[in-house]
C-alpha cells in the first residue's frame, strides 16, 4: 500500500470524480485510475461504485476514510521533521529548570533564542532539582539549568556563574539599613528559609550552627517568590539567592547581603554521551548570556 495510492483515494473522496482528483493531484486521469485499482487490489475489496459518471464511496471506503486521513497527516508531519533535520534544525528543545528561574532567567533566554530560532518550540519543565536530574538521566530532557551541587554519574555538568546569598526584609525592619547581616544579627528573628532539599539550605543551617545561633523558623519553602513576598508582608526575614531576589521581591523591602558568604552556583546539565543538537547548544548559550546580565547583589 503506497502513500501515493492513499492520496488518490483521498482526492477521489473529496472530489467524487477521477478527472477532478487528477487535477488536484497534478497527474493524468489514467494515472489516478491505476492508483485506485492498485489500492483496491492491495486491500482486497472495492472502494467505489461507478454511478452516473461519479465515484460513490462504498461503506468500506467510508469506514477507511478517517484512518487514511490520519495516516497521510502523520506522513506529512514526518516529511516536515525530516526536512528540518536535514537542515540541522529540529523543531523542539526540552529544558528543565529550578522553578524560581522562570521569573527572569528563562524568559530572557527564550527571548534571545527566538531571534535566531523562531520556528523551534521550547518545552520548559520547572521542577525540583531531583526531578530535573531524573528526567535528564532518562533523556526526557535535553538540557537542565540548576543550582549546584548536583551529583549524578550519567550527566555532564557545566558550572556557570555564582550568586551570593541575601536577606530580604521589610523596609521598616531595624536591620534594613545594614550593609550586611550575619546569623548573630538574626538571633530571635522570624526566618523564612529555603526548603531542606535546596542545595544552599545546608550551608545556611551550618552558618547558624557555627555562630551558635538558634534559628527561629517561621516558614520554609522552595519558592523564592513566596519567601520574598512573605518578607514584604513583614512575616519574617527571607534568606535566599540574590539571583532571584530582585526579580521577585515586592516593593517595600530591603535586600541585604548575608554573611558569611554562601554561594548559589548555577550549572547547565546535559545527559552524558548524548548528541547535542544545534538548537540545544544555542539555547544553552542563551541561558549563559542571560545569567551574565543579572546583577550580582
Amino acid at each position: 500500500m503506497k502513500p501515493r495510492h492513499l492520496e488518490a483515494f483521498r482526492a477521489i473522496m473529496d472530489t467524487g470524480t477521477v478527472s477532478q482528483a487528477a487535477r488536484s493531484l497534478g497527474v493524468s486521469q489514467p494515472a489516478v485510475s491505476r492508483m485506485l485499482t492498485a489500492l483496491e487490489q492491495d486491500i482486497g475489496f472495492e472502494l467505489f461504485h461507478r454511478i452516473g459518471g461519479r465515484l460513490v464511496p462504498t461503506r468500506s471506503a467510508l469506514a477507511l476514510r478517517a484512518d487514511v486521513l490520519r495516516t497521510l497527516d502523520s506522513m506529512e508531519n514526518l516529511r516536515k521533521i525530516s526536512q528540518t533535520l536535514r537542515h540541522g534544525r529540529y523543531g523542539e528543545v526540552k529544558l528543565g529548570c529550578a522553578p524560581s528561574l522562570v521569573h527572569r532567567v528563562v524568559p530572557g533566554a527564550l527571548e534571545r533564542f527566538a531571534r535566531d530560532w523562531p520556528d523551534t518550540r521550547v518545552i520548559v519543565e520547572p521542577r525540583p532539582s531531583r526531578i530535573v536530574v531524573d528526567m535528564l538521566s532518562t533523556r526526557a530532557l535535553e538540557l537542565g539549568l540548576l543550582f549546584l551541587p548536583v551529583e549524578h554519574t550519567g550527566l555532564e555538568v557545566i558550572p556557570l556563574r555564582w550568586f551570593p546569598t541575601v536577606c530580604v526584609l521589610h523596609e521598616s525592619h531595624p536591620l534594613a539599613t545594614r550593609k550586611a547581616i550575619s546569623p548573630p544579627d538574626l538571633a530571635g528573628e522570624r526566618l523564612i528559609l529555603l526548603a531542606h532539599g535546596d542545595p544552599a539550605r545546608f550551608a545556611i543551617d551550618l552558618a547558624f550552627r557555627k555562630a551558635r545561633v538558634a534559628q527561629r523558623i517561621a516558614a520554609e519553602t522552595p519558592n523564592v517568590a513566596l519567601a520574598a513576598n512573605l518578607a514584604g508582608r513583614n512575616f519574617g526575614i527571607a534568606i535566599v539567592s540574590a539571583l532571584m531576589a530582585r526579580d521577585v521581591a515586592p516593593r517595600g523591602v530591603a535586600i541585604t547581603r548575608f554573611t558569611p558568604g554562601i554561594r548559589h552556583q548555577m550549572a547547565l546539565l546535559r545527559p552524558a554521551n548524548y548528541e547535542i543538537s544545534a538548537e540545544s547548544a544555542a539555547l544553552a548559550e542563551c541561558l549563559r548570556a542571560e545569567l551574565e546580565t543579572v546583577p550580582g547583589e
